[in-house]
């Protein structure tokens, strides 16, 4: 069967049935050949846009076209063939072939047409394309508008970093005015608590003189008797004695004044134990306490070790002590005074010092620490304490002092102080 199929025997080429008429004859081998070679490239350039473009719509069926159209080229090209060879059998295969590419394309062809007619046309394109256009001059004009609005902001920015500098330099200019607003309030409370006892001072030495003046008379005048001589001694006996307590509390005051400095040249410096240290500032402050009804207790676990200034810390204990003696507590009271402490993961010690006594008022609470501030000017309180304990806390242990929160009644103060304390200046040659 296949050798009759693809055997050519008895049959005559194609030409034969053209009579091998000529104008006819080369009419049909020109246009098929042309046709062929036009399928054949049209083919090739589907094909080539297929393989290439692989995010093509319907790539299958465009490489489906091409095998098609090579196919029917091929047809043409037997068709020319058979005009001169009767190979009408391999003329057959290839129209097979071509018959069932065709009828697969055809078969593909339906169910893609819904999708191919929504395809959007060339208006829809440049009609989105010109949207997409005007989204993008959009975006533009946004992007100039926000470059715009970074000028501005920089240029904002920048009025408000001046304006912070202003703000900075007046913020300095209150506190240099209240630094001589303190130093008017110092000197006033110098001239105030050092004038009585001078003054008491003045005022003894001179009856002093008046008695010194009528002794020696007496004595001149040989009328020196026993009972003037008795009364000299005792007038200069009690005059010494008023002259020894009002230089002596000049003296504590100018011991005073001179602590506001906390001299850091006379600190020494050297290891010890917080426990040990504020016990020993606590004895020696017992006296003070021991015939009133006040208690103070020590919460501090032994072992917390300082490298620091045991002197000045003490001074900052005493001061506090004192503080809440004189301030806190009435007489007859039954006052209460705690120190705790702890030591925190960083290292850094915190303290906290803590009465049951009749408290600060919160308009007050922002002076505490200022030189001469005090509650009782004139009656004995010079308002040097806190400003001591401050300049110590601050400048010679290298922490921090402020008022804490007390729920109840009473003062805190909250003391943060490092375990190894900064090296102090140097003054005089020594450290």
């Amino acid at each position: 069967m296949s050798l009759q199929l693809f055997g050519n025997d008895g049959l005559i080429p194609h030409g034969s049935c053209l009579l091998w008429f000529s104008p006819l004859f080369w009419t049909h081998a020109t246009a098929d050949a042309l046709i062929a070679l036009a399928y054949y490239s049209i083919g090739a350039a589907l094909l080539v846009i297929a393989l290439k473009r692989r995010e093509l719509l319907f790539r299958g069926t465009s490489l489906l076209f091409a095998a098609f159209i090579l196919a029917c080229a091929t047809c043409h090209v037997f068709d020319v063939w058979t005009l001169w060879h009767p190979d009408y059998g391999s003329q057959a295969v290839v129209k097979i072939v071509t018959a069932v590419i065709s009828v697969a394309t055809a078969a593909i062809m339906w169910p893609l047409l819904p999708h191919v007619v929504a395809l959007p046309s060339i208006g829809q394109l440049e009609a989105t394309n010109g949207a997409l256009n005007a989204e993008i001059a959009e975006r533009r004009q946004a992007q100039a508008a926000l470059a715009l609005y970074a000028k501005e902001l920089e240029a904002s920015n920048l009025r408000l970093e001046g304006t912070l500098q202003n703000l900075d330099m007046a913020r300095r200019q209150l506190v240099q005015s209240e630094k001589m607003a303190s130093l008017g309030r110092l000197v006033a409370g110098i001239a105030h608590e050092i004038n009585t006892p001078i003054g008491n001072g003045v005022t003894i030495s001179t009856s002093l003189t008046e008695v010194v003046r009528r002794f020696r008379a007496a004595l001149q005048n040989g009328v020196l008797m026993r009972s003037v001589l008795d009364g000299f001694t005792e007038d200069v006996d009690e005059a010494a004695r008023l002259l020894t307590s009002n230089l002596a509390n000049a003296a504590e005051l100018v011991q005073s004044f001179k602590q506001v400095a906390a001299d850091q040249a006379s600190s020494q410096r050297r290891q010890f134990d917080l426990r040990e240290t504020v016990e020993e500032v606590i004895a020696t402050l017992r006296p003070r306490y021991k015939h009133t009804a006040h208690k103070i207790e020590i919460r501090i676990r032994p072992g917390i070790l300082m490298d620091s200034y045991p002197g000045p810390l003490g001074q900052v204990v005493t001061n506090l002590v004192t503080n809440s003696l004189v301030h806190a507590f009435a007489d007859g009271d039954l006052g209460h005074i705690t120190l705790t402490a702890r030591q925190r993961e960083d290292g850094r010690i915190d303290i906290l010092y803590r009465d049951d006594g009749s408290g600060i008022p919160p308009e007050l609470r922002n002076q505490v620490f200022e030189p001469f501030f005090t509650t009782r000017q004139g009656q004995g309180g010079t308002g040097l304490g806190l400003h001591v304990v401050y300049n110590i806390v601050t400048n010679v242990l290298g922490g921090h002092i402020s008022l804490a929160p007390q729920p109840d009644a009473g003062t805190a103060f909250a003391l943060e102080l490092p375990a190894t304390a900064p090296t102090l200046p140097r003054a005089n040659g020594q450290s």
